[in-house]
């Protein structure tokens, strides 16, 4: 999978001390470690992750490389409980089966998580596919380095904005809306591909407002629209606008959770559901006569980190009236 992702353009490099909140990055990641090993045999992608993608064609992009993987992997030994031999394809490369998604080179004395946000490394052979990190460890290898520019934050990475991302900013802008433009967001990133829910303003969407809408690839543990998918949205959109374009807006009937500032303006916390079944946390505030929302899916112990480290590392407009 990891090989069939391109690496996000790249832009500004990234603050690394706005990580801020109760529980550090060791403490998430251990908790996910924990997660992993406790599901390791019990993951399965139900009828109800099928009726939801179905309605969701974005995300099947982002997908079907995990499916033909799963497919072609399916003639793999498994040696243990948490470990199988990896399936050598035409060209060199090779493919883990499905529910053994961390795959380990020997000669390297590492392991490479699915949402890994670069290439795998060339000229090594892997030699052992993985169900969960705590196994991988167990093993005795360690994770791969992040990609320089890059961050983890748990089990996910944070990655410079995609170029589609900044020019839908930079669109918003040309048409008077003040905007606060993702710099990282969640990698590998998936931008909208047709012509559903496009990002505004776009060539599929004329709307005089911003709305940033794209799926993020994870291990299969992280459960946000789709076991192993997460989604993301970053919107702004102007008072006399608002109830026109409300679907932008998630959360609309909460109640909020609670409440906190954003760079000296007032902000709320939410929690409701966005997209589909799955629950998002919200963080909102307004400035002048504009809304601004930067919202995202999967565990509860993650979301929200992950919606705050967003949020922190904002390009701020010139001027927001």
């Amino acid at each position: 999978m990891t090989d069939a992702m391109v690496r996000l353009a790249e832009a500004n490099p990234v603050r690394r001390d706005a990580l801020d909140g109760d529980a550090s990055f060791e403490e998430l990641w251990r908790r996910f470690e924990d997660a992993s090993a406790a599901r390791s045999h019990a993951r399965r992608r139900g009828s109800a992750t099928v009726a939801r993608l179905a309605t969701r064609p974005r995300l099947v992009g982002l997908l079907l490389v995990v499916l033909v993987a799963a497919a072609s992997a399916g003639a793999a030994v498994s040696l243990s409980g948490g470990r199988a031999v990896p399936v050598r394809v035409p060209g060199g490369s090779s493919l883990c089966p499905a529910g053994y998604e961390y795959v380990a080179y020997a000669s390297l004395g590492l392991f490479y998580p699915p949402n890994y946000p670069d290439s795998l490394p060339r000229g090594s052979t892997a030699t052992g596919c993985y169900a969960s990190p705590h196994d991988a460890h167990a093993a005795g290898y360690r994770i791969a380095p992040t990609p320089r520019g890059d961050r983890r934050l748990g089990p996910l990475y944070l990655a410079p904005a995609s170029a589609g991302v900044r020019r839908t900013c930079r669109a918003a802008r040309r048409r008077g809306v003040p905007v606060f433009c993702p710099r990282v967001l969640p990698a590998p990133w998936l931008d909208p591909i047709n012509a559903v829910n496009p990002d505004c303003p776009s060539a599929g969407c004329g709307a005089p407002l911003l709305s940033l809408w794209g799926c993020f690839s994870a291990p299969s543990s992280f459960v946000g629209s789709a076991p192993g998918v997460g989604e993301v949205t970053v919107s702004a959109v102007p008072r006399r606008w608002q109830r026109l374009y409300s679907y932008e807006f998630g959360c609309r009937s909460a109640r909020p959770l609670s409440t906190t500032v954003f760079r000296g303006h007032p902000a709320t916390w939410y929690a409701c559901s966005i997209f589909g079944s799955a629950t998002s946390s919200v963080l909102e505030w307004r400035i002048g006569t504009v809304q601004y929302e930067v919202s995202a899916d999967g565990p509860a112990d993650l979301r929200r980190r992950l919606v705050t480290y967003i949020a922190a590392h904002l390009s701020g407009p010139s001027a927001a009236r």
